[in-house]
């Protein structure tokens, strides 16, 4: 049975994206078609070129495509100017790469907080409350005041989840989020993912491991630009 409308987060129509250089066209994504829902719990795999970073980062607004329609709950976001795309990522969306992206000279909760001074719908006196929040969420507060070279790989990722969180984004994108890190690192932060999407967080994950995929609620392949289920 098809997804009610109403269910539906995002949808991608017909997207294509290409990088040029002076002598070679390489065509990352191929008439895309995509739907997203409310909850879902999204892997993207696929081999190295294949194009799953490329469809993360127009999912994510990082990059727009050349063509082809993006919906967000049926409304089209392809007229957004980049200052309108990193306003409606900041609201609506949480990121988190594979190489953490932490800001080496800010505190673990200063590195949480930076989404919300770019925001300008919270208050800033909720700043506090929210971090706090985001900390227990990923059971941090006792690195609140630490730094990001004082924390393993696996608390350095899982604030990075808390900075995607922090504020209370509809989806959460996520880059190769277990990439860096061992297999015991790898299974906290898959079930820390689980346990945010039954708290009722859509997640899509682009990731190269398959044992990773396996654990997500559904899978889809990119392969030569083209995604398949």
């Amino acid at each position: 049975m098809p997804p009610r409308s109403d269910n539906i987060l995002l949808e991608l129509q017909d997207i294509n994206k290409s990088f040029r250089t002076k002598h070679i066209q390489t065509n990352a994504l191929k008439n895309i078609f995509l739907k997203i829902n409310k909850g879902d719990f999204l892997a993207i795999t696929g081999p190295s070129g294949g194009g799953k970073s490329t469809l993360l980062s127009v999912l994510s607004l990082l990059d727009k495509p050349d063509s082809g329609a993006y919906l967000y709950q049926n409304k089209p976001l392809g007229n957004l100017s980049f200052d309108q795309m990193a306003a409606f990522r900041n609201r609506k969306f949480g990121i988190i790469f594979q190489a953490y992206n932490l800001v080496g000279d800010l505190t673990v909760s200063q590195n949480i907080a930076l989404p919300l001074k770019y925001s300008t719908s919270i208050p800033k006196q909720n700043w506090t409350k929210l971090v706090s929040n985001a900390l227990h969420s990923v059971d941090l507060m006792p690195r609140a005041h630490h730094y990001p070279a004082q924390l393993s790989g696996g608390q350095q990722q899982r604030a990075s989840i808390a900075r995607a969180l922090v504020t209370s984004p509809s989806v959460i994108f996520a880059d190769e989020p277990t990439g860096n890190l061992d297999s015991e690192n790898k299974n906290q932060i898959i079930s820390l993912f689980r346990k945010l999407n039954e708290e009722g967080i859509t997640i899509c994950m682009v990731t190269h491991d398959l044992e990773i995929a396996e654990q997500c609620r559904r899978q889809l392949v990119i392969r030569d630009g083209a995604l398949f289920d």
